[in-house]
């Protein structure tokens, strides 16, 4: 298994041998690889996969595995002159680039020649946690696989769980730098949400200093989990953040998609059209926020697709069920790898 760094201990500690993934020695052309139109997504899997990585090479080479499940941004050039391996990707984001596609990053081909003659380019199949009537459908099978909600270790307090006779909606902002553009319409954003009658919940890598002044009392600002607190929500507002939306679609929360530029532009378009979510325009956030907050709360058709996005992502198959599927996926029985490995 490889990693970053900081996960070695981890992996080993299961008995699995471990790799550092070493980071790129040129930046990606767009880090964020789930976030643009294809052609951006694609030329950013070109740059990555085709890095050199020499301990996963060597990874690769003296372990011999018989099965690689990797993430989109995963290095590809180990796997050169291991054509026959299969190849699982693993899509834990919203749709990602399904690999090479070299008309897409033709100024990368040098990249691409340099991995030889057999360097892969295209996944033997992707395990996605997008519900299928959303999903785009690659010329590779396509497993599901739940989404689960999940964050980073936060200390999870006790009124998280206990809500008021108000609907309860939380805003999760983009981190800012105090003085850009994108922070001064961030506030004019909550200076709008302050005028809302709900419950309102702010997270924010900010302190409560930052809104202060305009904010009702019963408002809480501060860096909460917000994975732990999107379930107790009747709405979520959101910079068309991956993780956030997935979560909302799993918790069958309404979504409310704000203005988003950058390489969040596009999911910022595209979020709204899975259902179950409204989009804020730019321009529109002193007058149309309370209009946009009421139909997430109240419009039965908004709130009827997202329960019907909960309810398909719980018919999808927990990870814990793809094991045995990928046990059988592998070139060779495992138990024949086992015991040549030992």
């Amino acid at each position: 298994m490889a990693g970053p760094s900081s996960a070695v201990p981890l992996i080993l500690s299961y008995g699995l041998p471990a790799s550092p993934v070493v980071r790129w020695d040129t930046p990606p052309h767009n880090t964020a690889a789930s976030t643009g139109p294809a052609s951006e997504t694609s030329r950013t899997q070109t740059e990555i996969a085709t890095q050199p990585a020499e301990s996963l090479s060597e990874l690769v080479n003296s372990w011999a595995p018989h099965l690689v499940v990797s993430c989109t941004a995963a290095t590809m050039r180990p796997l050169a002159g291991h054509e026959e391996l299969p190849w699982m990707h693993l899509a834990l984001g919203l749709h990602e680039a399904r690999g090479v596609e070299e008309a897409k990053a033709s100024d990368l081909a040098h990249r691409l020649r340099a991995g030889g003659p057999n360097f892969r380019t295209r996944f033997t199949a992707t395990i996605s946690v997008m519900p299928r009537s959303i999903s785009q459908q690659g010329a590779e099978p396509t497993l599901p696989m739940r989404h689960i909600i999940c964050g980073t270790q936060q200390l999870v307090e006790p009124w998280m769980h206990l809500k008021g006779d108000r609907p309860r909606v939380l805003f999760v902002l983009p981190e800012t730098d105090g003085v850009s553009a994108a922070h001064h319409h961030t506030t004019r954003l909550i200076k709008a949400a302050a005028h809302l009658d709900v419950e309102l919940l702010i997270a924010s890598t900010s302190g409560p200093d930052e809104f202060s002044g305009f904010l009702p009392l019963d408002a809480r600002v501060g860096r909460f989990p917000v994975a732990a607190l999107i379930a107790t929500c009747d709405a979520v507002a959101h910079s068309a953040d991956a993780a956030t939306a997935l979560d909302c679609m799993a918790a069958g929360v309404p979504q409310i998609v704000l203005p988003a530029g950058g390489s969040r532009a596009h999911r910022n378009a595209v979020v709204p059209t899975y259902g179950g979510a409204l989009q804020l325009h730019s321009g529109h956030e002193h007058r149309g926020l309370a209009e946009v907050v009421r139909s997430a709360l109240e419009d039965s058709v908004v709130r009827g697709a997202a329960r019907r996005l909960r309810l398909e992502v719980e018919s999808m198959p927990p990870p814990a069920s793809l094991v045995a599927m990928l046990e059988q996926s592998a070139v060779s029985p495992v138990d024949e790898r086992t015991a040549r490995i030992g």
